[in-house]
C-alpha cells in the first residue's frame, strides 16, 4: 500500500522514421480497455483516433489500485478499486470485495478464455494482508451470487499482473509471495483457474519492511520479460518469463533507486521505465541481457517534487504517468527513444478539475510474443527486416515484401533483407507459425529519397508582420536553421538572409530566403472614443494617403457613425502594409426626471423629492441640489440639464391630518333585529362632526351634529323604502383641518 499514492496493449510497433509500421491482427485477443477510471473521479477515453480525452463521469475514488473492462459496443462494462465494483458507467456499485484500494495493484479483470460472457475480477489485499489474492465471477456486469471473494492464495504482496499465454487463448495470473522469493503463475483456461500454480523461486526475498510489498509488477507486450519494483529496498528486478510454461528466470537487479513504484516497458520491450515516489522518472535499455549494460544505460528523464505513481502503456503506445494529487495526467510521447528524447510531458492531459492519484488501470497484455521491425531505407539501399522474440519458439515463418515488380520478394529467414527499386510505401506481410498458431503481421515499409526544402522567393515585410518559414517534416529528417534552432517552423521580421538545412540518412538539402525590406506600417489616426447625444453623428476620417476598409467593407475615406458600437478600420499604403484602428461611440440622452406621481403626506411628515441623473438641477425655489425636501402641500417642479439639453417635471404634494379617521359603512338594515339597524359612521380622534342624508333625487332626509347619533332609516317618522341614499359628512380633528366625505349608503329592508 502506498498511502495516497494499466496495462493497455495494442499490437502496433512504433519504429523510427522510415521504418516499418506494424499491426498484428489477433482474433482472440482480450478487448482493449479504452476507458480508464482512476484517482479522485478522474477518467480518460481513447477515441477512435487513439487520442486520450478526459471524462467527466467517473464515480470512483481510489488512492492506488484500479481496473476497468470494456463491454460490447465500446462502452465500459465494469470498473473497480478492489473494494467496490461499479456497474457500467453509472454510480451503481457492489461493495464488500476483499481487495484494498490502497494496494498497488488492487484489482484486475480477465474475460474467461473461450467464454467472453464470463469475467473474472481478481483482488489483492494491502500490506500483505490476510485476504491475499481472491477472485469473483461476473456475468452481465454483476457478480454471480455465491461466487464472490473466492480465495486463491494468502501471504502475497500487493503485486499482480496478467499476460496472455502463447496459445492465444489461455492466460497467466502472476503474483509474488511475502516472506519468500517465489513467483506464483496460475494458468487460466476455458476450464477455469488452475489450483496449482507454477512456482519459480528466483530473485530476492520479499520480506522485512512492509514497503517491500509495494510497487508494480509488469510483463512486457512480447510476454518474455517481467519487472518488479521493490519500493522499500530501492530495487527493480528484471526477469525472463516463459509464457508457455509460466516460469520466471534469469534475474537482474537494478539498484540505487529511491522508492521505485511504477514500471512499464515500451511496445518493443527493449526499454524499461521506472517512476519513483520521490519524483524521479528513469529509462533503461534492456535490449542486451547484461546487468552492467542495463544499469549503465540508465537516464534520468525528469525530477519533480510530485510523487510519481503508475506507468501504463496506452493504445497509442505512449506511456502514461500518474502523478499524485495532480489535475494532469502525463505521458511519455516516444518511449522507444532513450534519455530525454523520449519526450516526457507532465501536463499532457488536463483532467477537467478531477485529480490523479498513484494508480492507473491495467488490462491483459497482448497475446503474441513477436513483433517485426525493419531498418530505415533510402532509394537503392538495403532494407533489413527482423522478428523480435524468442526464435526457439518459431516453428516457421514467411515474409512477403510487397514489391509488385518482382515475384521473388519472399523469404523464410528470421532476419531477411530486400532492396526496393523505387521510392514509396510497400505493403509487407509476415506469417509466424508457433505454438500451433499463426500470427499475421501487416507492415508498411517506407522507402524515401533525399530530403527537399523550399522557403519560397525573396520578399519584403511590414514592421507589424512576422513571416513564418515552414519545412514539410519528413520522418527521419532533421532540420537546422541559421540561428541553430531545429524546429519545423521559423519566424522572422527583420532584413537579412535566412536558411535551413535538412539532413537524413538519404542526404542533405539547403535553401535560403532574403528579406529585402521591412517597411513601416501606416498608423491609423482615429479620434479617442467619444460620447454623443441621441440623434447626433460623427464623421471619422481614415486619411487621404491610404486605402481604407471599414468594418462593414465600406472603402470611403470618410465614414459617418451615429449608432452606439465599435468601429474598426484597416488602412493600406502603397506597399500594401496594413494599419489597424478601432473607435468606440457611446450615446448619451436627455436627462430623465424621477419625481414620480402626485402624492399625499401626513401632516408633520416630510417628503424628499429626487430629480434623477443630470449635470445640473434647478427647483421651483431656484435651489440646485439633486433632491428637494418639503413638509408643505403645493406644486413642486425641477428642471434637469446635461450636455444634450434640458427636461422639466413637476409633482403635486397634498398634506392630510393622518391622526383623524372615519369609517363609513356602505349599507344598513333597520328591521328591528338590533343588528346594523342604524347608519352611523365610526370615528377616531374626531372633535367636530356633521352628517346630512338625502334621497337620490336630492330630497333632504336627515341631519345630525352628534357623533353618537345615527339615522334609523325613517323619514318624518315613517319607514323609508329600500334604496341608495346620499350622505355628506364633515368632520375635524385636533389640527383644525376640515375633512369632507360623501357617497351613497344602501338601505335594505
Amino acid at each position: 500500500m502506498l498511502s495516497y499514492f494499466f496495462h493497455n496493449i495494442i499490437r502496433k510497433l512504433r519504429t523510427p522514421l522510415l521504418a516499418c509500421i506494424l499491426i498484428a491482427l489477433f482474433s482472440t485477443a482480450q478487448s482493449q480497455v479504452n476507458i480508464w477510471y482512476f484517482g479522485q473521479n478522474a477518467g480518460v477515453e481513447f477515441n477512435t483516433n487513439g487520442v486520450a480525452v478526459p471524462l467527466l463521469n467517473g464515480n470512483m475514488n481510489t488512492p492506488e489500485g484500479c481496473a476497468s473492462i470494456m463491454g460490447s459496443g465500446g462502452v465500459i462494462a465494469n470498473y473497480s478499486n478492489g473494494e467496490k465494483l461499479w456497474i457500467g458507467g453509472s454510480s451503481t456499485i457492489i461493495s464488500g470485495l476483499s481487495g484494498d484500494k490502497q494496494a498497488t495493484q488492487s484489482a484486475a479483470f480477465l474475460r474467461k478464455p473461450q467464454d467472453p460472457d464470463t469475467v473474472y475480477l481478481f483482488t489483492l489485499d494491502a500490506d500483505a494482508g490476510p485476504d491475499g489474492l481472491c477472485y469473483s465471477v461476473i456475468v452481465n456486469k454483476n457478480i454471480v451470487p455465491g461466487l464472490m471473494n473466492i480465495p486463491i492464495q494468502s501471504n502475497v504482496t500487493e503485486r499482480m499482473c496478467i499476460v496472455q499465454h502463447c496459445n492465444n487463448m489461455d492466460a497467466w495470473l502472476i503474483v509474488h509471495g511475502w516472506n519468500d522469493n517465489k513467483f506464483y503463475a496460475y494458468r487460466i483456461t476455458g476450464e477455469g483457474i488452475d489450483s496449482v500454480p507454477t512456482v519459480s523461486a528466483v530473485g530476492s526475498v520479499h520480506s522485512g519492511n512492509i514497503m517491500n510489498a509495494i510497487g508494480y509488477m509488469k510483463v512486457n507486450q512480447l510476454g518474455d520479460k517481467l519487472a518488479v519494483a521493490k519500493m522499500g529496498s530501492g530495487v527493480v528486478e528484471l526477469f525472463h518469463f516463459d509464457n508457455v510454461h509460466g516460469i520466471v528466470s534469469n534475474p537482474i537487479s537494478l539498484t540505487n533507486l529511491s522508492t521505485p513504484y511504477g514500471i512499464e516497458f515500451n511496445a518493443l520491450g527493449n526499454r524499461l521505465y521506472v517512476a519513483t515516489a520521490s519524483g524521479s522518472l528513469y529509462n533503461y535499455d534492456v535490449s542486451n541481457w547484461s546487468m552492467m549494460d542495463i544499469q549503465n544505460s540508465r537516464s534520468l528523464i525528469s525530477q519533480s517534487n510530485n510523487l510519481l505513481g503508475a506507468l501504463q502503456i496506452g493504445p497509442d503506445n505512449k506511456i502514461y504517468v500518474a502523478q499524485d494529487n495532480s489535475h494532469f495526467l502525463g505521458y511519455i510521447a516516444a518511449p522507444d527513444n532513450l534519455g530525454v528524447s523520449c519526450y516526457y510531458y507532465p501536463q499532457a492531459i488536463y483532467l477537467e478539475g478531477f485529480i490523479s492519484e498513484a494508480g492507473l488501470p491495467p488490462y491483459i497484455k497482448s497475446n503474441h510474443n513477436f513483433v517485426a521491425v525493419s531498418s530505415n531505407a533510402c532509394i537503392g539501399d538495403t532494407c533489413y527486416f527482423n522478428v523480435i522474440g524468442d526464435p526457439l519458439r518459431i516453428d516457421s515463418l514467411i515474409w512477403n515484401f510487397g514489391d509488385p515488380s518482382s515475384v521473388q520478394d519472399v523469404s523464410n529467414s528470421i532476419n531477411p533483407y530486400y532492396v526496393y527499386p523505387a521510392e514509396g510505401l510497400y505493403p509487407c506481410s509476415l506469417l509466424v507459425y508457433h505454438c500451433e498458431e499463426v500470427d499475421t503481421f501487416e507492415i508498411l515499409t517506407q522507402v524515401i529519397g533525399a530530403p527537399e526544402v523550399n522557403l519560397g522567393h525573396d520578399t519584403s515585410l511590414c514592421d507589424n508582420q512576422t513571416l513564418q518559414l515552414n519545412v514539410n517534416p519528413t520522418l527521419g529528417t532533421n532540420y537546422i536553421w541559421q540561428d541553430g534552432s531545429t524546429s519545423f517552423t521559423h519566424s522572422i521580421n527583420k532584413v537579412g538572409n535566412y536558411w535551413v538545412r535538412a539532413s537524413s540518412i538519404c542526404g542533405t538539402a539547403t535553401d535560403t530566403i532574403e528579406i529585402l525590406n521591412v517597411w513601416s506600417a501606416p498608423i491609423v489616426n482615429l479620434p479617442n472614443d467619444t460620447t454623443v447625444c441621441d440623434g447626433d453623428s460623427l464623421i471619422l476620417d481614415g486619411g487621404a494617403a491610404f486605402t481604407c476598409i471599414w468594418e462593414n467593407k465600406d472603402t470611403s475615406r470618410f465614414y459617418v457613425v451615429h449608432d452606439t458600437g465599435s468601429y474598426h478600420l484597416q488602412i493600406y499604403d502603397s506597399n500594401q502594409c496594413v494599419g489597424f484602428g478601432d473607435f468606440v461611440l457611446k450615446m448619451d440622452y436627455l436627462p430623465v426626471s424621477k419625481l414620480g406621481n402626485d402624492t399625499i403626506i401626513c401632516q408633520g411628515d416630510f417628503i424628499e423629492l429626487r430629480a434623477g441623473n443630470a449635470q445640473f438641477f434647478e427647483w421651483q425655489d431656484f435651489s440646485t441640489s439633486h433632491y428637494f425636501t418639503t413638509t408643505l402641500a403645493g406644486t413642486y417642479w425641477v428642471e434637469l440639464t446635461n450636455h444634450c439639453g434640458s427636461t422639466h417635471d413637476s409633482i403635486q404634494v397634498e398634506v392630510e391630518d393622518c391622526d383623524v379617521d372615519i369609517l363609513i359603512p356602505n349599507a344598513f338594515s333597520p328591521n328591528g333585529d338590533n343588528i346594523n339597524d342604524v347608519f352611523m359612521p365610526k370615528t377616531l380622534n374626531v372633535i367636530s362632526f356633521s352628517m346630512q342624508i338625502y334621497t337620490r333625487l336630492g330630497q333632504y332626509v336627515f341631519e345630525t351634529h352628534d357623533i353618537s347619533e345615527g339615522w334609523d332609516g325613517r323619514i318624518n317618522g315613517q319607514y323609508a323604502k329600500s334604496d341608495a341614499y346620499f350622505y355628506l359628512i364633515r368632520y375635524m380633528g385636533q389640527s383644525g383641518q376640515e375633512h369632507i366625505r360623501k357617497g351613497f349608503v344602501n338601505l335594505i329592508r
